[in-house]
């Protein structure tokens, strides 16, 4: 059972992770509705979408590299060594925000917050090593997903429901709004 910390931390990270912006999977929403189809087939849709480690699994794939990494020392090898392969770093950069996602910014300090009431901060020390040298390297800044993997993470939620379960969650709410907003004839 969570304690009412974790609960207030998840209930505040499924509003921050709710439908917010013409992203991939609302815009799929969009287009499937735009066909006139049922609203099971749009919002099913949407999750397709939403579940590819570029939207809503990036949280998912977050963990997964934080987990590669193992330790705090082995940060900035990983990074230099991924942007020299040009692989993706996950949880940086944004399509639409220029400045820090807004929702990082309360992430970041439920991680931090998180990791201290744990008894072990090192998810979130390793996350914010991450910030600074993606700010440093490549100028990007994090995303909603670069912190909520840790958080979901110290509150023992398995990575096999991040995304299908959490972020779909979250989500969902506002697929409705724009399946009701389709206009019935085109």
């Amino acid at each position: 059972m969570p304690d009412e910390f974790d609960a207030h931390v998840l209930d505040v990270t499924l509003i921050l992770q709710a439908d917010h912006e013409l992203n991939a999977s609302t815009f799929t929403a969009r287009v499937v509705a735009g066909t006139l189809a049922d609203i099971y087939s749009a919002v099913t849709a949407a999750l397709g979408a939403l579940s590819g480690p570029l939207h809503g699994g990036a949280n998912t794939a977050m963990m997964k590299m934080l987990l590669e990494i193992g330790e705090v020392d082995k940060v900035e090898a990983f990074v230099k060594d991924s942007l020299a392969k040009k692989r993706k770093i996950m949880g940086f950069g944004h399509p639409v925000y220029r400045t820090e996602d807004p929702r990082a910014t309360h992430l970041r300090q439920f991680s931090k917050e998180m990791g201290e009431r744990k008894g072990n901060t090192k998810w979130y020390d390793m996350t914010a090593r991450l910030e600074a040298l993606m700010k440093s390297e490549k100028n990007l800044l994090p995303n909603v997903d670069c912190y909520s993997a840790s958080t979901y993470y110290m509150m023992g939620i398995p990575l096999d429901i991040y995304t299908p379960i959490l972020r779909s969650a979250a989500s969902a709410v506002g697929r409705p709004i724009f399946w009701n907003n389709t206009p019935t004839t085109n």
